[in-house]
């Protein structure tokens, strides 16, 4: 009793100060002033200072702070009421959406069905209760990222169930007022500060605008057909939780936005099954609201007023906005729904205090969409550029597993490790987030792999830190695969002839991604065109190295034992020393003269690149009809050969083309399940007039009939004469 007593003394507080807020904007206030490109005013004040908000006054003041370098690995905090469904990311939508839900996410509403009973009666709403964050001790926690290599971290403000995990001002959906009853945003803040990290905060809840759409449906078919969700049920008279408590369901669903639904000018069928299609629109268009025009305002304006408190409250050395290709309210895509300046309203602010408190910006804010390159960093979702990027700071972020907790998450220390380096030898920073359990806790393998990153870090961390991309970021033909981390990507099939470079203080580091068969490490770009070295040294050994550099690049005998696991640091000395240029390795014939041609040998022109998902590497991302792959194939002797491949294509049968020598043969793929299956594909006889080395190219046959594929090899067995 004396709890709810408590959970009403702090929620009547909270709606004292979002009360301007919760009402109805009057005639007077009701038309918007309007810029020149289309934004909106959010009439919202911010710090003083050199920053506007616009996108390029931001441009004009931004610059890249020292620290983002040197710091270089971060620890993400994805953390928060969703978690309490161990059922993975986008809980709070999922279990409305019996139908249409994304690949493996139907199994969301049946679980919730199980577990907890129907959302018409336990909706999201219900499900924060549930949530207490009982065991969460962010300063051992802040500790085991901190050894693991972390020197930032991104705390979740707010995700798209629109609920704040601080003490918000504007926001009574919270998790002071309900749930854990505690300060999770300060807590974590106050943990970072307390180890020397780095903080940051992310901001979702610009998508709740329209993401709850499916709170105001019901189910399609079954028992329960028609009877609406929590979210579109009329409340008045009915003594529940949240009102006791002086709590608006408008604060955390938003409203129904059917009146802006647009419907296909033939559509016959059912409006709600309609609605429930598409989790990142539900019908509703790019651009303004047209019937909701005032809510859409009033929804950036509270928005804007929450992510500024949460500015005020931590002082976060940097802020993070999701989106896909888009940024919070810019009237398409995630941030439909109304073209506004909240973004650069907020980030203006961010700037302006950061400049005030240090002299100089020290500040960043991250999007997934700009109107100005030069105003922000840059989100890099679970995958990494295909070149070096210097041009902006940025970051790859990626999930282990799921972003919020899963049960039954695959972990792999090794995994993290691999992409962590994919992505700095690019010149970029990293950022994993490894799922916290609904009670604020690790999972053994999440332990684990914090306690591997850390002894990794012991050996490696001098060619991390503060580091930057060389002239060329690897060798080798194997990349993993983009996607949050799973199985697959553990099974990423490095060798010793996969290296990633980076380089700090004039030192050159070469990482193996795999320990070399024969114990000895051969790195092409530092032959003798590179320059002369003049020392090199393996991390965490003490033994000696033999090497040599020759015309054919730098060999180097490894000592016996392993000085740690999963990748392998050579640090290398020398006088401004540049990649040399590498010539193509030939696929030489096996003893029965076939030849093999795999995805580790390729020569990927375009996206297209080598992969590995289940099972040996494939070619894979072939998206684009303009992008081809070859080999370059020594042949022994003249002869003809049978041409074989093993294609992975599903639906249509998708034609292609492959030049070897004077013959120009077309195969056609054969329809499998998935992308993960395989099926051979004969594609012909080719004659091979002469021996030495030669080209063999795969290209699609025409942009119109293309569609992607993932190519494990090409076989080339002699035909007898």
């Amino acid at each position: 009793m004396f709890r709810r007593k408590m959970e009403i003394v702090r929620s009547a507080a909270l709606l004292a100060a979002a009360a301007i807020l919760s009402a109805p904007a009057s005639r007077a206030d009701s038309t918007p002033q309007v810029l020149s490109n289309g934004m909106e005013v959010i009439n919202v004040p911010i710090a003083e200072g050199p920053c506007e908000p616009t996108w390029k006054s931001l441009g004009d003041h931004f610059q890249r702070p020292a620290w983002w370098r040197q710091a270089k690995i971060g620890m993400w905090l994805h953390w928060g009421p969703q978690s309490v469904g161990e059922d993975g990311d986008w809980y709070a939508k999922w279990i409305y959406m019996p139908q249409h839900a994304w690949g493996d996410y139907t199994r969301v509403y049946p679980h919730h069905l199980e577990r907890v009973g129907h959302p018409s009666e336990t909706g999201y709403k219900d499900m924060l209760l549930r949530w207490k964050a009982e065991n969460w001790d962010p300063e051992k926690l802040m500790a085991l990222y901190k050894r693991a290599g972390a020197r930032y971290v991104i705390g979740q403000g707010m995700h798209h169930d629109n609920f704040d995990l601080w003490n918000s001002k504007y926001q009574p959906w919270n998790a002071v007022n309900i749930g854990p009853h505690r300060d999770i945003l300060g807590g974590w803040e106050k943990a970072a500060r307390k180890e020397g990290i780095r903080f940051g905060i992310a901001f979702h809840g610009d998508y709740s605008l329209f993401w709850y759409q499916p709170a105001f449906l019901a189910d399609l078919d079954g028992p329960r057909k028609g009877i609406p969700y929590d979210g579109a049920q009329d409340y008045t008279g009915k003594d529940t939780w949240w009102q006791k408590m002086g709590l608006n369901l408008k604060d955390l669903y938003g409203i129904d936005l059917k009146d802006d639904v647009v419907f296909p000018a033939d559509f016959k069928g059912d409006p709600n099954e309609f609605r429930m299609r598409d989790p990142l629109s539900h019908g509703i268009p790019n651009g303004n609201l047209k019937k909701n025009h005032e809510f859409a305002t009033w929804y950036a304006t509270k928005w804007t007023h929450r992510v500024i408190d949460a500015i005020d409250a931590y002082s976060p050395d940097f802020i993070y906005f999701d989106g896909g290709g888009s940024y919070p309210f810019c009237g398409h895509g995630t941030g439909r729904g109304l073209r506004a300046d909240a973004t650069p309203r907020v980030i203006a602010h961010l700037y302006n205090r950061s400049i005030k408190k240090n002299g100089q910006l020290e500040a960043m804010a991250f999007t997934k969409g700009n109107e100005d390159s030069r105003a922000i960093a840059v989100n890099v979702e679970s995958n990494v550029p295909r070149e070096i990027k210097r041009d902006q700071p940025w970051q790859t972020e990626n999930g282990l597993g799921e972003w919020f907790y899963y049960k039954g998450t695959f972990y792999d220390s090794g995994m993290v490790i691999h992409q962590m380096l994919e992505a700095i030898s690019h010149d970029g920073n990293y950022a994993i987030n490894i799922p916290l359990t609904p009670t604020g806790e690790l999972d053994p393998g999440g332990l684990k792999t914090l306690q591997d990153m850390g002894a990794w870090m012991d050996v490696n961390s001098e060619g991390i830190h503060d580091s930057g991309a060389w002239d060329v970021w690897h060798e080798g033909k194997v990349v993993m695969a983009g996607g949050n981390l799973g199985a697959g990507h553990a099974a990423t099939p490095y060798t010793g002839h996969d290296i990633r470079f980076t380089t700090k203080d004039g030192a050159l580091y070469a990482w193996l991604m795999a320990w070399p068969a024969d114990g000895k490490a051969q790195i092409r770009s530092l032959s003798s065109a590179a320059g002369a070295i003049t020392a090199v040294t393996l991390l965490g050994s003490v033994e000696k190295l033999v090497w040599q550099q020759t015309d054919d690049g730098l060999m180097v005998t490894l000592p016996a034992a392993k000085p740690c696991e999963f990748a392998y640091g050579l640090k290398i000395l020398g006088q401004n020393l540049k990649a040399a240029p590498i010539g193509p390795d030939a696929v030489k014939a096996a003893a029965d003269g076939s030849l093999t041609l795999g995805a580790q040998t390729a020569e990927t022109h375009g996206q297209v690149r080598a992969e590995a998902r289940v099972g040996p590497g494939n070619i894979g991302y072939w998206n684009n009809p303009k992008d081809w792959i070859a080999w370059a194939v020594r042949f022994d002797h003249p002869g003809k050969f049978r041409l074989a491949a093993l294609v992975a294509a599903p639906g249509q049968p998708v034609p292609f083309v492959v030049e070897a020598g004077s013959s120009h043969l077309t195969g056609t793929t054969k329809p499998t399940a998935s992308h993960d299956e395989y099926a051979l594909v004969d594609v012909g006889e080719i004659e091979i007039k002469q021996a030495g080395i030669q080209s063999i190219k795969v290209r699609p046959q025409a942009a119109a009939s293309w569609n992607p594929i993932n190519l494990r090899e090409m076989k080339l067995t002699p035909v007898s004469p």
